[in-house]
C-alpha cells in the first residue's frame, strides 16, 4: 500500500468505522474486571498512554462529526486511566481549520506533564506544545513545516522531520533535525526522504529509514549523534520503513517489505520472524512484540488483528481485532488502550496470553 495514501485516508476511514457503532456502557474507576470500557462518545480512538501511567490522551470527534463533510475534523482530549477525569485539550474551536495529525499522534514528555502534538493545515505542518494544566503553544517553530516530534528516551532532546519546501520533481524532501528538549539548538542529521526514526535507549543514536535514490526502496541507517557518524544498516532489495528499538536498547524490530524482522542493535544481522505483518512495536519490559497482522485479497492489503509474537515468531496471543487497529501499552507494559466501536477501552496483557 502506498504509505502516503494511507496518511490520507486513514483518518476518514477511521472516524466513519466508528461512527457506525456506539456502546454506551462505560464501566465506573472501582470496577476491576477486564476489560474495562473508558469513554462512551462514540467517536472516540487512538489512546496515548502517559509515562507515570496516569493519563490516556486519545482524538475524538464527539464535537465536531458531520458526516456531509469529508475532512473531519478532531479534538485532543485525556481522561485518567481508571476512567475518571476525562477532560479537553485541543478544542475544535482552537485548531481553526486545520487537523490533529494521527501519525504519530501524541508523543509524551518521560515526566508526563506535557505532550507534542502535529497538526496539519493547508500551508505547512506545525508542532503543538501542550500542557495538562490546559496550556497551549500553537506552534513551537514558527515559519517551519515541522512533523513527526519525538522526545529521546531521557527527555533531554527532541527530533523531528522539517518539510523542504522545493521539492526535486515533485518528491517529499525532509531534513531530520535534533534539538535540545525546549527545541533550543537545532542540529541537522540528513536530508532526504525520511519515512521513518527511532530513538534507541539514550539520547545518543537515531535509527532512521531513508529513501536510496539508486535500489529505489528505502534502507535502515543510524547515526550518532556525540561523533555525528553515520552507518548504514541495511543493503537490499525490500524496502526496510517501519522500526522500533527495544526499551533496553538491545534489539531493534523492523519491517522488511511486508516481513517482521529483528536484529541485535549493536551488530545488525536482521533475521525474519513474521511474515505479512506491520508496524512491530515493543512491550514496555519484554522482549515480545505487538504487530499488525496483513491480509491480502485481489492485490489489496487491508490490516486484520494486533497479535503478540516472541522474538521467534510464536503467536503469544491476539489482544485485539479492529480495522485499522490501533494499540498502545502502558509504561509497565501490563495493560494496553485500544478502541472499539468508537469508544476507549483497557486490557490486561496477561489476560489474553497463551
Amino acid at each position: 500500500m502506498n504509505h502516503t495514501l494511507f496518511r490520507l485516508i486513514f483518518p476518514t476511514v477511521a472516524l466513519l468505522a466508528l461512527a457506525c457503532s456506539r456502546e454506551n456502557t462505560p464501566t465506573g474507576s472501582n470496577d476491576l474486571y477486564f476489560p474495562r470500557q473508558l469513554t462512551s462518545s462514540g467517536y472516540d480512538y487512538s489512546g496515548y498512554w502517559s509515562p507515570d501511567g496516569d493519563y490516556i490522551a486519545f482524538f475524538s470527534a464527539r464535537n465536531t462529526y458531520d458526516p456531509y463533510v469529508a475532512a473531519i475534523q478532531t479534538e485532543l482530549w485525556i481522561i485518567k486511566s481508571d476512567g475518571s477525569n476525562e477532560q479537553l485539550l485541543i478544542a475544535g474551536s482552537d485548531l481553526a481549520g486545520a487537523q490533529l495529525a494521527m501519525i504519530p499522534g501524541v508523543v509524551w514528555s518521560s515526566d508526563s506533564r506535557q505532550m507534542l502534538v502535529s497538526i496539519q493545515n493547508h500551508f505547512r505542518n506545525e508542532i503543538w506544545h501542550v500542557a495538562l494544566d490546559g496550556s497551549i503553544l500553537k506552534d513551537v517553530l514558527p515559519g517551519v513545516s515541522a512533523e513527526r516530534p519525538h522526545y529521546a528516551p531521557d527527555g533531554s532532546k527532541v527530533a523531528y522531520l522539517v518539510y523542504e519546501t522545493n521539492l526535486p520533481n515533485g518528491s517529499p524532501v525532509y531534513q531530520l533535525i535534533v534539538a535540545n528538549h525546549d527545541f533550543t539548538d537545532p542540529q541537522k542529521v540528513i536530508t532526504g526522504l525520511v519515512e521513518n526514526y527511532s530513538w534507541n535507549s539514550s539520547a545518543n543514536e537515531l535509527i532512521f529509514s531513508l529513501y536510496d535514490t539508486t535500489g529505489n526502496n528505502f534502507e535502515l541507517w543510524k547515526t550518532n549523534m556525540s561523533s555525528g557518524q553515520m552507518k548504514r544498516l541495511t543493503e537490499s532489495s525490500n524496502s526496510e520503513i517501519e522500526l522500533s528499538c527495544s526499551h533496553d536498547g538491545q534489539l531493534i524490530a523492523y519491517t522488511s517489505d511486508e516481513i517482521v524482522c529483528v536484529t541485535p542493535a549493536d551488530s545488525f544481522q536482521g533475521e525474519p520472524v513474521f511474515p505479512n505483518a506491520r508496524h512491530p512495536q515493543w512491550i514496555p519490559g519484554t522482549h515480545n512484540l505487538v504487530v499488525t497482522r496483513i491480509q491480502t485479497t485481489d492485490s489489496t492489503s487491508y490490516w486484520t488483528s494486533c497479535v503478540v509474537i516472541d522474538l521467534q515468531g510464536n503467536i503469544l496471543g491476539q489482544i485485539v481485532e479492529s480495522t485499522p487497529p490501533s494499540v498502545n501499552f502502558s509504561h509497565d507494559g501490563a495493560c494496553f488502550v485500544y478502541s472499539k466501536n468508537g469508544n476507549l477501552w483497557i486490557d490486561q496483557w496477561n489476560r489474553l496470553a497463551h
